[in-house]
């Protein structure tokens, strides 16, 4: 790090002497008073003496405890510090050392099969860590840079991912604290290593308890499911290398099943092991003609099921209530008309695996005295009765009791200016037990009839606990128009479906230019689509009205699923300076994830993204929009986890002013795939946008390099370009493989009127004022091999002139490369790039 020096923090113990005075340890940059307390005679004053000189006097002295005065930048962890405290005579009481601290790590624990280590921290000017290792011939190796904070905990606590499996407990690893100047803060801490492992036995979903085989020093066990922060239930008897975890009547619902060891200390000491569970059945009772539901019982991991009616595509239906190994599933009137129907059900888990069936549904008649539980209520009329009587907040019975519907007498009797909240019935897990369903058949290429439609300007409205069901007929959810301070909390959106019809922004939920919305703990899924126009559809659109009447601002996206749709959320809206997407998981989703058209500020922080079909984010806005709409764009994706993204992580569509890519993990393994992803990239229909500010830092990338022709970090066009203290581990490189690539102007032929190509028409060069490459960690997967002819830099590509494009070399001002490379490495024309090393 620039700066660096050694420093050896000062033990936080004081030295008593007789004078029972008690001196706490001083953080330098936290605070500017010196205090502690004392017992018997009270202090008159204090003498602060530093590195053997005498610095001041003074101090108040009050009921036992007192302050010392220092002020900022005084005292620093090397200097000797004490404080004598005397009488009103002058004599002395007693005589203390001050232990002047910058920052202390209390603890760092590394399990060796989990990827972080962990561990707590004292000091507000930590702002990183240096991993190092201790060599056999007793040197020390800088390993990497980085760690993630979690300051507003108590204790701090820290995170600091390094692999799987890297290091065994025979390794020595030291952690040592950072400013953000690169200043050392406290001296190395020993990292502690311990090894265990677990081993499942095959596991029902019913079971009453999981067991297994563990070696190490396992204590307990957390189990996590649906990738929750806190366990739902600790314990286990772990005994003589055997052990039993009871599992009572958890509900396992979507999402992963891990359970997680922990030693006496509460440190973990195993990755989050998988609970794997048998496929599931299905069994529903029989239905008695002319209700509205089947009923029944069902077990294994089923979330929805697919119902259809004598194989008739068009009396296809997905849904469902499934809990606690009951299920219902609503009937549409009309579908099954007599015995001699075949009814079947499939059950699915929430990405549409196929855990049971398809089972055929018993059919029988209905005794006359038997009266269907379940009623259809036409949702609009209870929202007129409800605003016409004043009331602020409708109440939506359990799907169970009562079905909402919408649209069933056409678009004009769809529900508009609303103005009164809704709130439906929840489970004890806060998932919506309600249900609204839409009946209108949207077909068309207009925009769409949505299924509530709320009064423009709406303000302070709750949204909650309601299931939203599209059928696969509308091709819109919930519209906002100019509201402001509304909530959309554990709600289920899904059941679009392109087949009647599409608009571009075909969305569950539509804010246009709306302020202080908070969309959470919401579930998005089953969202028919693909990446063709004629496809595409959003589970969250934020944009601005034709006619600009307000902006959208204060915008937050928190905690929620999309699961199997195919745009996750769209930002088009210049003005807004607060924008978050935060801790959403985005799974199996066919097109882009995030897309970020247009907006001024915002923050993607802490969302995973897993088996996505297409890019995880994109930024900017194409063509279609003036660069000036785009070119005041700063946008910070920061702690961020993404796993087999088969495009980019980030790709750029259009100029921005800065984009930040901090703490991320992104990890790809597509063996033998032809179009490989990249981590960042710029479009292909972006050859000219320049992103001003462009900072890749502290991030670990774990990438696939196949094919070779294929570079491994397209940066694009950047003014100023910082890829600083990433960890960084490669498949390989191959014959010329480049790892970074910018680009410039190009030539580029002119198509004619007829379509042909003549001249080439040249595009002005776009220079790159500074490039920093600085204290990057570089690691080859195991097996993997670096061919002696790789490059690490190149600024053009030369082209044959018949050849449609071809690319001239990119001018750079400053270009600084510090901190471990791979040697073989070179520029592919060192001359023309005279630049400055540190090794």
């Amino acid at each position: 790090m620039p700066g660096e020096k050694s420093i050896l923090a000062v033990t936080a113990v004081p030295i008593i002497s007789e004078g029972a005075v008690q001196v706490d340890p001083f953080w330098a940059q936290e605070t500017t008073q010196i205090t502690g307390s004392y017992t018997g005679t009270e202090p008159f004053r204090a003498v602060l003496q530093v590195n053997g000189k005498q610095h001041s006097t003074g101090g108040t002295f009050n009921n036992g405890l007192f302050q010392y005065f220092v002020g900022k930048d005084v005292l620093r962890p090397e200097d000797e510090v004490s404080l004598s405290f005397l009488d009103t005579k002058g004599d002395s009481i007693a005589t203390q050392s001050v232990s002047v601290l910058w920052a202390q790590l209390f603890k760092a624990h590394y399990a060796c099969k989990r990827a972080t280590i962990e561990g707590t921290y004292q000091g507000r000017s930590v702002k990183l860590f240096k991993l190092s290792q201790e060599t056999k011939d007793g040197n020390e190796e800088v390993i990497s840079w980085g760690g993630s904070l979690l300051e507003e905990e108590t204790p701090k606590r820290f995170s600091y991912w390094v692999g799987v499996s890297r290091f065994t407990p025979e390794d020595h690893l030291f952690l040592t604290p950072y400013d953000e100047k690169g200043n050392p803060l406290a001296g190395r801490m020993p990292v502690m290593i311990e090894d265990a492992t677990l081993t499942l036995d095959p596991y029902y979903q019913n079971d009453a308890e999981l067991t297994g085989k563990y070696t190490g020093s396992i204590e307990g066990a957390s189990l996590y499911i649906g990738g929750q922060e806190k366990p739902v239930r600790q314990g286990g008897e772990f005994k003589d290398g055997m052990f039993r975890f009871y599992m009572g009547k958890l509900d396992l619902k979507t999402g992963p099943i891990t359970l997680v060891p922990y030693n006496k200390s509460g440190d973990l000491l195993y990755p989050e092991t998988q609970v794997m569970i048998r496929r599931g059945d299905l069994f529903p009772s029989a239905y008695g003609m002319g209700r509205s539901e089947i009923q029944g019982t069902f077990k294994g991991n089923i979330q929805l099921a697919k119902l259809q009616v004598n194989q008739d595509p068009q009396k296809v239906s997905w849904g469902g209530s499934f809990h606690d190994g009951t299920f219902s599933f609503y009937i549409r009137p009309g579908w099954i008309t007599g015995l001699t129907d075949r009814v079947t059900l499939t059950g699915y888990s929430s990405s549409q695996e196929i855990i049971a069936g398809p089972v055929t549904v018993p059919l029988q008649i209905q005794a006359r005295n038997q009266v269907p539980t379940i009623s259809e209520v036409d949702l609009a009329e209870v929202i007129r009765e409800a605003q016409e009587a004043g009331k602020t907040t409708v109440y939506l019975k359990a799907a169970t009791e009562v079905v909402y519907t919408v649209g069933a007498r056409g678009a004009s009797a769809l529900p508009r200016d609303i103005a009164v909240s809704l709130v439906g019935v929840k489970d004890a897990q806060n998932r919506p037990l309600s249900r609204v369903q839409m009946e209108y058949l949207d077909r068309g290429e207009q925009k769409p009839h949505y299924m509530l439609s709320f009064l423009q300007g709406v303000e302070n409205l709750l949204i909650e606990g309601i299931q939203f069901d599209l059928a696969e007929n509308g091709r819109g959810g919930l519209f906002f128009d100019q509201a402001k301070r509304i909530r959309i909390r554990y709600c289920q959106f899904g059941g679009y479906s392109f087949s009647t019809g599409h608009y571009p922004d075909d969305s569950n939920i539509l804010l246009q230019e709306c302020q202080q919305v908070w969309i959470e703990n919401n579930r998005f899924f089953n969202n028919k689509g693909g990446t063709a126009e004629v496809e595409l559809n959003r589970c969250v659109t934020v944009q601005e009205g034709y006619y600009q009447q307000s902006f959208s601002e204060h915008i937050y996206i928190r905690r929620n699923q999309f699961q199997s749709v195919c745009q996750g959320v769209v930002i088009s809206a210049g003005k807004m300076r607060d924008f978050q997407v935060h801790q959403n998981q985005f799974e199996a989703v066919r097109d882009n994830a995030i897309y970020a058209l247009r907006l001024l500020r915002g923050w993607l922080t802490e969302n995973t993204f897993n088996g996505l079909e297409d890019e995880a984010i994109v930024v900017g806005a194409n063509r279609n929009f003036p660069a000036e709409l785009t070119r005041d764009m700063v946008l910070d994706v920061v702690g961020n986890q993404a796993q087999n993204v088969k495009v980019k992580f980030v790709g750029v569509n259009g100029e921005v002013a800065e984009l930040a890519l901090l703490a991320n993990q992104v990890m790809n393994e597509y063996h033998g795939t032809v179009d490989r992803p990249a981590v960042l990239a710029y479009r292909r229909n972006t050859d000219a946008e320049t992103t001003q500010r462009l900072l890749v830092c502290g991030n670990t990338f774990d990438l696939d390099t196949n094919p070779s022709d294929y570079d491994v970090f397209p940066l694009g066009s950047a003014t100023y370009a910082q890829f600083k203290e990433n960890r960084i581990t490669l498949a390989g490189l191959a014959q010329l493989q480049k790892v970074f690539t910018f680009r410039g102007g190009m030539l580029q032929k002119e198509i004619l009127q007829d379509g042909s190509l003549g001249d080439y028409l040249l595009d002005q060069s776009i220079p790159i004022d500074t490039l920093l490459l600085l204290r990057n960690v570089w690691k080859v997967r195991e097996h993997g091999q670096l061919d002696q002819q790789a490059v690490l830099l190149r600024g053009w590509q030369s082209r044959e002139e018949e050849q449609e494009k071809r690319w001239w070399k990119v001018p750079i001002g400053t270009l600084v490369i510090s901190g471990p490379t791979f040697p073989i490495l070179k520029f592919q024309n060192e001359n023309d790039y005279p630049y400055q090393t540190y090794f």
